[in-house]
């Protein structure tokens, strides 16, 4: 790490990537200490660090992750798109924004309901599960599924997926007919554990 007096091109760099990464990620790129680009950023008046959130940022970050764009949130909440990011997902575990939309990836698909991303895939490709395909910034495919197509499809296909492997609720509110299938999993679920022992 190099303590030498700050470019004009790391200045500009540091502005750039402020509030969009971590200070230790930034200062990795850098070549700085943590240190060094906190006290850069707070001498540039670029840091804006708040250290306390109060009950009523907390109250409008949780009724609105989701519905505005973060650059949004941000503007309205003074703070940096990470601070912003950390204390809806790491710290009130609102998730990625996309699902307090009612939307989901396939791969957090997959993941709550406990099956792999390929059986997902087949669903979407074969089996007539509705969906989105978006272009990630870094030209990445993404499968984006509402959350009221996956329902609707869930009733038709009930023999492809266990309800067993995902906690009620987590999907939000669930239909009526999943009572039904909740206990006919439970019960098939219950008979196969029996014939194993």
């Amino acid at each position: 790490m190099t303590s030498s007096k700050w470019s004009e091109s790391e200045v500009v760099r540091l502005k750039e990537l402020w509030g969009t990464m971590k200070p230790d990620d930034i200062a990795s790129l850098l070549g700085r200490t943590e240190n060094s680009i906190n006290h850069k950023a707070s001498r540039l008046g670029i840091a804006q660090k708040k250290d306390r959130w109060t009950d009523d940022e907390i109250e409008f970050l949780s009724e609105n992750w989701g519905k505005f764009k973060i650059e949004t949130l941000c503007k309205k909440l003074g703070r940096t798109k990470y601070g912003v990011r950390d204390m809806a997902v790491r710290v009130l575990k609102l998730g990625p924004s996309t699902m307090n939309q009612g939307m989901f990836t396939g791969r957090q698909l997959a993941n709550s309901l406990g099956v792999c991303n390929d059986t997902v895939s087949i669903w979407l490709k074969k089996c007539g599960l509705n969906h989105k395909l978006k272009i990630t910034y870094n030209s990445l495919k993404v499968y984006q599924i509402d959350i009221k197509d996956f329902w609707k499809w869930a009733e038709k296909n009930q023999q492809r997926f266990d309800s067993c492997r995902f906690e009620k609720g987590y999907l939000g509110a669930e239909p009526e007919w999943m009572k039904e299938k909740r206990r006919s999993d439970y019960y098939v679920n219950r008979k196969v554990n029996k014939g194993v022992s």
